[in-house]
């Protein structure tokens, strides 16, 4: 049977890490982990999921079929153990892969994620239900535009080299962006976070407007010996913004487990 992979970018040698993109983005948004990390005694390997930069022509788009298509492309490189990260609606998609891949991975580690987008009753760190159909209105009225100003917001708080990084990351398809939106609204995964039994590190930015921080100090209390890293200043993209201070704690996150 043939297996359809996602595209990947990829350096270094050594220990396998696969880093997992965000909502709208692309594997070239984790750049500077991969030019990091090359430096190291790692293989770093950043995926375009489906709808995404090379991986475009890939459909659908969901938070499950994304961590399966992560488990083919483990099973294809042939990876033993090798440590997940995700960022954002990545986070999600590294979740989803421990809980069906129990002990394939090292550990994971979960950047500015979330295991429920919006806000319930009982979860009062997500965003409001209102902001994510109104995320939604924009996307259908002027696709490019919606994707440029969210991603302006996100990077309010970067240099001008890295708000360009992140501004030039190819658009994911129409298709895949309001697919993403959807997971969004739907994806929770906070009945099952008790079952991960993998070393799970939480690095969340102290000012993340996107994802609440107090996302992952509730995943702290429900993944059992989770850590979790608070980085001052840091909004969404802490990898970007305090990238020194990022890499080098996933670096001893890397190296312990």
């Amino acid at each position: 049977m043939n297996m359809e992979l996602l595209a990947f970018e990829t350096s270094g040698s050594g220990r396998p890490v696969i880093f997992i993109h965000g909502w709208n983005m692309a594997a070239s948004v984790w750049h500077h982990q991969l030019d990091y990390f090359a430096r190291t005694d790692v293989e770093a390997l950043a995926v375009d999921l489906r709808g995404h930069g090379a991986s475009a022509g890939m459909t659908p788009f969901t938070v499950l079929q994304s961590a399966r298509d992560i488990k083919d492309l483990v099973d294809n490189k042939r990876y033993d153990r090798p440590v997940i990260v995700g960022w954002s609606m990545g986070a999600m998609v590294a979740i989803e892969y421990a809980l069906r891949c129990p002990g394939v991975a090292a550990g994971i580690c979960l950047v500015g994620g979330s295991p429920r987008f919006t806000m319930t009753e009982d979860f009062p760190h997500g965003l409001p239900p209102k902001d994510l159909q109104g995320m939604k209105l924009k996307l259908r009225r002027d696709f490019k535009r919606c994707i440029g100003d969210f991603r302006a917001a996100i990077s309010s708080d970067l240099s001008p080299d890295e708000k360009m990084l992140v501004a030039n990351v190819p658009l994911p398809t129409a298709c895949a962006a309001m697919e993403g939106l959807e997971e969004l609204a739907s994806v929770d995964l906070r009945p099952r976070l008790e079952q991960i039994n993998i070393p799970v590190l939480l690095i969340h930015g102290s000012e993340d407007r996107v994802c609440l921080p107090g996302a992952s100090a509730y995943m702290e209390g429900e993944i059992k010996g989770s850590e979790r890293i608070l980085i001052e200043g840091a909004g969404h993209l802490p990898f970007l913004s305090h990238r020194k201070e990022f890499n080098e704690v996933l670096e001893k996150f890397i190296r312990r487990i």
